[in-house]
């Protein structure tokens, strides 16, 4: 009998696929905004529910996995990452303390499929 233990342990360090990341990313995203946002700010953009953020995220993720080259590897680290990240520092952009990685997830970007979906909840400014 053979042992493909090896081809288990290939799989360990590739993260997530794709339609396991979007989820998961939409979730601690919208953890992540609705812990470090001004309420007000929230509410004049329309999220007053995390289920509103998702409503929005979601679509936004899907949007770059179909016109970007995916990195499973940067989306493992992006994950972990997102799940300790800090709020940025008072009079930042609230995107400004996501983990810098995340936005390494998505490279080769094409225009989007549909024009009227941006993809700014989730594009991390240049440190």
């Amino acid at each position: 009998m053979r042992h493909f233990g090896w081809l288990a342990l290939a799989f360990v360090g590739c993260g997530p696929g794709k339609t396991k990341f979007v989820p998961e990313y939409a979730d601690g995203y919208c953890a992540y905004l609705f812990a470090c946002s001004d309420p007000a700010q929230l509410t004049f953009d329309g999220l007053l529910t995390v289920d509103d953020c998702l409503a929005v995220v979601g679509p936004e993720v899907e949007a770059l996995m179909s016109t970007c080259k995916y990195h499973a590897g940067k989306a493992h680290d992006c994950l972990k990452q997102l799940e300790v990240a800090t709020c940025a520092p008072e009079g930042e952009p609230v995107d400004q303390g996501l983990p810098g990685v995340c936005i390494e997830v998505w490279t080769e970007c094409g225009p989007p499929a549909d024009p009227t979906v941006t993809t700014s909840a989730t594009e991390v400014p240049d440190a």
